[in-house]
């Protein structure tokens, strides 16, 4: 699965062998870049109805994305040729289809009015914490928003003071980086539980061996073939033009298969795990982002349909990296995080100021952020130590805790 995932062929082959010469660049990234812009060039184009055989989806092929790796992983850098492959496009696109990148500097209120007067954008920032501003009380909701804003919606209404604005049509393509670290931070427990997750396609990489003497630079030449690419806006939009019909191909009678046996497995595994299903919100997108995935791969090869390599491609994306995106979810079980805590501190005053940590699980509220006894434990010792909590011993030799001020 990993050798089809690196090695996609076409324009996104062309891509890999181009920027990732550098060997301090993990080639996921620079694949994560090349399949972000792409299909956020190709966004601009008309929804592309896909008939699976299911239901026809109208889908817009933009696949934003969240890269995944500790610091210096090469993450930066592959923004860097990301960014330098989008100013190159742009410059030979007419002004019609110049795609504008927005600092990940904006607030919430720039980007929503950038996008009511044109909702066709990209948003690149190295670090989606710093950018999405969740440490900032200002920005607290901004994520919220985005999970909507990321969605195939004809409309989108974003309510600031007493004023609205309505974005029509939203185009917006989101691509960012986290280390492992930060991604605790990034997903709370209510988002990963919620719908952001399942907006992104993640992307993880293992840290790059090899040290470069000297960064590999390209020509004008090199770059200009790459480029080519993208010059005919008719090109990339008939390579999308995806049948319109039912006819049952192979690569929709993978697709109907893939799609039925995923469907029973998460429905077992929400039955194994219940409300605290930190996977799902992912997981359960998992239909449209194989089709958003192999609709870059088919615009990638020139195609007018889908085909099975398209849809095995897609696929080896999603399996390479579930793994490591479930390990990652781990992070979310870090102490000292203030929405933890608060919901401890509101859970022992509901219970009545005096609780054991048993009563503490049932509380739904403390339950979403924590997946056993153990992690709430040790949040609770923290709790003690800074002097938050007290904790007494009952006379059954269970621990109590009270409430401090």
């Amino acid at each position: 699965m990993a050798d089809t995932y690196l090695n996609p062929g076409g324009w996104l082959g062309a891509w890999l062998d181009f920027a990732g010469a550098n060997k301090e660049v993990p080639r996921e990234y620079t694949l994560a870049l090349g399949v972000g812009l792409l299909g956020a060039f190709l966004a601009g184009g008309e929804r592309y109805t896909i008939a699976t055989g299911v239901s026809p989806i109208a889908l817009t092929p933009r696949v934003s994305s969240i890269l995944v790796g500790e610091s210096s992983s090469g993450k930066g850098l592959a923004f860097q040729w990301g960014m330098e492959l989008l100013d190159k496009v742009n410059d030979v696109m007419p002004d019609d289809r110049l795609l504008e990148s927005l600092s990940d500097a904006s607030t919430p209120e720039f980007l929503v009015n950038s996008l009511a007067t044109n909702s066709w954008k990209l948003f690149i920032a190295d670090e989606a914490v710093i950018a999405l501003g969740c440490q900032r009380e200002y920005n607290r909701n901004f994520a919220e928003n985005l999970t909507s804003l990321l969605d195939e919606k004809q409309r989108f209404a974003f309510n600031f003071l007493k004023r609205q604005d309505l974005i029509r049509r939203p185009l917006l393509t989101f691509l960012a980086g986290s280390n492992e670290v930060w991604l605790g931070r990034l997903l709370s427990p209510e988002l990963a539980i919620g719908g952001f997750p399942g907006r992104f396609m993640w992307w993880f990489a293992p840290p790059p061996t090899e040290i470069e003497d000297e960064l590999p630079t390209r020509s004008e030449k090199e770059w200009e073939e790459i480029v080519a690419f993208f010059k005919s806006r008719a090109q990339l939009q008939a390579a999308l033009s995806v049948a319109k019909g039912c006819a049952i191909t192979p690569a929709v009678e993978r697709y109907r298969a893939w799609r039925r046996e995923h469907i029973t497995q998460e429905r077992e595994r929400k039955r194994t795990y219940g409300e605290d299903d930190r996977l799902g919100s992912w997981r359960d997108r998992w239909p449209m982002w194989l089709l958003r995935l192999a609709m870059v791969s088919a615009a990638s090869h020139g195609r007018v349909q889908l085909h099975l390599d398209d849809i095995e491609w897609g696929l080896s994306a999603l399996e390479t990296n579930a793994g490591p995106y479930a390990t990652a979810l781990g992070q979310l079980e870090m102490v000292g995080r203030p929405d933890r805590r608060d919901a401890i501190k509101r859970a022992i005053v509901a219970i009545g100021g005096v609780v054991k940590a048993t009563q503490l699980l049932q509380s739904k509220a403390v339950r979403v952020h924590f997946r056993s006894a153990e992690a709430l434990t040790l949040e609770l010792n923290e709790m003690v130590a800074a002097g938050e909590v007290r904790r007494t011993v009952a006379p059954n030799k269970d621990f109590n805790y009270i409430l401090v001020g």
